[in-house]
């Protein structure tokens, strides 16, 4: 589901779409909450956030794809602004979320894991066009619902250290 998953974006990318107008934003037509995050406004766009997923997903379970999805459709609707926004990073954060309820209890993963997600994450309130709230938001979601899923499963590990693909 990886590959399949970065395949369709480079040929979304390919294609000749005008970003802004398959972008979330409020007051947009539904369906650009699902497909938002296919398209890419760069190549460098592309590139990024292709090689976050990649490494962020490398461990998840191909059944959980849909799972994830969806809630990149869901912070997509609660982080809409006026401004149209496209690109995979509302799924790679829930990713890092799910991620970082695994490392909270080690700390030598904890201080670099969080480190990056901090410097990562201020990216997107400090750099003009690239959409923070849907990376604080997607965050949150997939820290929330591992953490959720360990409690109701009684489990010790998190969800992002069951099976490699």
């Amino acid at each position: 589901m990886k590959y399949l998953f970065i395949a369709i974006c480079v040929i979304m990318y390919c294609l000749p779409v005008d970003s802004p107008a398959v972008g979330y934003a409020s007051g947009a037509p539904a369906y650009t909450f699902f497909i938002y995050m296919v398209f890419h406004k760069s190549i460098v766009h592309l590139s990024i956030n292709m090689a976050g997923f990649y490494f962020a997903y490398g461990s998840m379970k191909c059944k959980f794809f849909p799972l994830l999805y969806a809630g990149a459709v869901l912070v997509a609707f609660l982080s809409a602004s006026g401004t149209p926004s496209v690109g995979a990073s509302g799924l790679i954060y829930i990713l890092l979320g799910i991620r970082a309820a695994s490392v909270i209890t080690d700390p030598h993963r904890f201080i670099p894991f969080f480190s990056l997600v901090l410097l990562s994450l201020s990216t997107g309130f400090i750099i003009p066009g690239i959409d923070g709230l849907i990376h604080l938001t997607g965050f949150s979601l997939g820290f929330l619902s591992s953490i959720i899923r360990s409690i109701l499963y009684d489990e010790t590990d998190s969800l992002a250290d069951k099976g490699r693909e």
